[in-house]
This record gives C-alpha cells, sequence and structure tokens, in this order.
C-alpha cells in the first residue's frame, strides 16, 4: 500500500508505504488514533456495556485518510492511498 500525502501550507507531495508512513508521521498517527478513541468511546458511552466497541487500530484503518486527515490536526493531509 502507497499512501501519497501533501503539505496543505507548501502544496509539497510526497509518496510512501505504509510502514514508512508510520514511522514518518508518528506522532500525528498517534494522536488522529487517540482522537479517534476518545469521539467513538463518547458516542457509546451511555450504552450498556455489552453493546459498547472494543476499538482497534484496525477499526481506525477502515477509514484511515478520513480519520488521519480530521483527528490528527497536522499540516499533512492524505490525498490518495493504492
Amino acid at each position: 500500500m502507497r499512501i501519497t500525502v501533501k503539505n496543505r501550507s507548501t502544496s509539497e507531495q510526497l509518496v510512501l508505504p505504509l510502514a514508512e508512513f508510520k514511522e514518518k508521521f508518528k506522532t500525528e498517527f498517534a494522536l488522529a488514533y487517540q482522537n479517534y478513541i476518545r469521539h467513538e468511546t463518547a458516542k457509546t458511552e451511555y450504552l450498556p456495556e455489552f453493546m459498547q466497541k472494543r476499538l482497534t487500530e484496525a477499526d481506525f484503518m477502515l477509514s484511515f485518510a478520513w480519520n488521519f486527515n480530521n483527528y490528527s490536526g497536522s499540516d499533512w493531509c492524505i490525498i490518495g492511498i493504492r
């Protein structure tokens, strides 16, 4: 999987494999994942415990581009995954 990212302020583009993307954007990825968990948990906090979902990184990766772009607060955004 190759991820194309673009810097919002300089319009610089990079094409990186997933492993290199996770290494280069480690803090942004961790922040996006934490914010995703916080948001999803807040949506289900009043449901009974047996109905609450145990979130994993796989859930985050289902909508990876959207989650990273909206939860990371980074200058970089994902514009393509192939």
